[in-house]
């Protein structure tokens, strides 16, 4: 039976061993299932009970400083890939239906079936949602300094989804969430992810590789969907003592307001966040270059956000040009 790499990045997470309970208990074949996971625990789980099944870990302690960075260590967990033949990422809390691996693995079969390049994922949403269409739209904001590129779930209907279906399940969405992504270990190993840094943009920068290396990104249709995005504690806010300190900073003197809070675990200094700007806005920085199969232009172009991409692009151009002839208000 082809193996399945299930990649799984967990900070301090509670609801890892539940999580890897559920992708047991679920599966048609629970002994094919390798879980690659990526840990930063003080005192982490026992991963006793799953005998069955092979484990592989990797440290934040072991790539880096210790901080929690998910970059890196998804990245890190991809390296200990070796013969799995199916890939599956996620985060440490989930919810699935019975018999997702044979439905994903053939679904991937199928979309791949002529060599084409496909990555199936979605932005997860909770069960509790039920059964609606969702895909992803983009906002692009600002300039070189405050650049920002977002994607968001929005609910569609049978006219969108008309246009951008592949085949009868799936629809591509050119967005990668790495709360859900599926291929196979081959293309997830073909692909340069970036990985040169701790956070912000992971979302919308690996979504800008992939496509650049000449891969689409494909969701399910409502009723394809096999897996849930769980609760995160992370993400609970008390309204009387506001988040969990060990995950957040309290910036000001209310703990009650959401705002006076920032996670601590995606604290890119000024300058790297600079430079993973620059690569969204010119394809390239100091660490890392795109594989131009497609050009930025064309991913842009795809997510509705051309005209504001090149204003964006003329003016960090131009900031480049002033700096080089001695005007340092430039980038």
């Amino acid at each position: 039976m082809d193996k399945i790499f299930v990649s799984i990045a967990a900070w301090e997470d509670s609801h890892l061993i539940d999580a890897m309970r559920k992708f047991i208990n679920t599966s048609d074949h629970p002994n094919s299932i390798v879980f690659g996971l990526g840990l930063n625990y003080e005192v982490e789980p026992d991963f006793s009970e799953f005998k069955n099944n092979n484990i592989k870990i990797v440290r934040d302690k072991e790539i880096g400083d210790g901080f929690p960075g998910i970059i890196g260590i998804r990245e890190a967990i991809r390296k200990l890939i070796t013969d799995e033949k199916y890939f599956m990422g996620v985060d440490a809390h989930v919810d699935l239906e019975k018999g997702w691996d044979t439905k994903l693995k053939n679904d991937i079969d199928e979309l791949t079936q002529n060599n084409e390049k496909i990555i199936i994922s979605r932005q997860a949403t909770a069960a509790i949602f039920g059964k609606k269409n969702y895909a992803t739209a983009w906002s692009l904001r600002g300039d070189i300094i405050e650049f920002g590129l977002d994607g968001y779930v929005i609910e569609v209907d049978e006219t969108y989804l008309k246009e951008k279906m592949v085949n009868n399940k799936y629809f591509k969405n050119y967005y990668v969430s790495c709360n859900f992504i599926f291929a196979k270990t081959k293309d997830i190993k073909n692909i340069n992810f970036p990985s040169y840094h701790k956070f912000p943009f992971e979302e919308p920068e690996q979504s800008l590789a992939i496509y650049c290396h000449g891969y689409d990104v494909v969701s399910p249709i409502a009723e394809e969907i096999c897996h849930y995005a769980g609760n995160d504690i992370k993400y609970m806010f008390d309204p009387d003592k506001g988040y969990n300190p060990k995950f957040w900073k309290l910036s000001g003197n209310d703990p009650t307001i959401k705002n006076n809070w920032k996670k601590i675990w995606v604290e890119d200094d000024d300058e790297m966040r600079l430079e993973v700007k620059k690569l969204m806005i010119f394809g390239e920085n100091q660490y890392y270059c795109l594989d131009n199969k497609r050009t930025i232009r064309d991913f842009y172009k795809q997510i509705g956000q051309l005209d504001n991409y090149e204003k964006i692009l003329y003016d960090g151009l131009s900031k480049q040009y002033m700096y080089a002839k001695g005007d340092h208000n430039g980038i």
